[in-house]
């Protein structure tokens, strides 16, 4: 009779596990691109829009994510926090701290201070936070000749946005 009871029982869990896995992948898409060596998952609940600018010296691609139920900003007036992801051609073989200290791109200089080390999709990377038009968190990884800039924009220490882009950073893989 006990053995029938803790047969049931594996029964439903195994169901249960497996209804609950169904529904998290159902939560959730996947960017997948060979060009940038990338992919990672991302919440349903967000647009992904991408573009390539273009600058005197080179060319960087981005990627920005946002929260479908956002109403566009006005005209003339800044946008909603969003995450994004700049992909840069590192060429000239700079160091990751080097970059996040001396590029632009970064915003290191807008009150970065601590650089934390982490790991992202298997690579070193360096963490930090940073004040603009909202706070931000920042993580840069180098993976090939390539760095890959992630950053979040926030309003409260307990944005939703900012656990989203958490997950999105454990979800990174890089093309070998």
């Amino acid at each position: 009779m006990q053995t029938r009871y803790s047969a049931i029982a594996l029964v439903a869990l195994v169901v249960l596990l497996g209804g609950y896995f169904l529904w998290s992948n159902a939560q959730s898409k996947r960017f997948d691109s060979n060009a940038l060596e990338l992919s990672f998952s991302y919440p349903k609940s967000y647009t992904i829009s991408g573009h390539t600018e273009e600058g005197p010296e080179r060319t960087w691609d981005v990627l920005v994510l946002q929260q479908e139920s956002t109403t566009p900003p006005p005209q003339n007036s800044e946008g909603p926090p969003t995450i994004s992801i700049i992909v840069l051609d590192n060429s000239t073989g700079l160091t990751l701290e080097n970059w996040i200290r001396g590029s632009a791109f970064s915003n290191f200089n807008l009150g970065g201070e601590v650089l934390a080390s982490t790991t992202i999709g298997g690579e070193p990377a360096l963490a930090y936070h940073y004040s603009g038009l909202y706070e931000n968190d920042a993580v840069a990884v180098l993976h090939g000749t390539k760095i890959y800039f992630f950053s979040v924009g926030w309003l409260t220490e307990g944005d939703e946005i900012r656990e989203d882009f958490r997950d999105i950073l454990k979800s990174v893989v890089f093309a070998p």
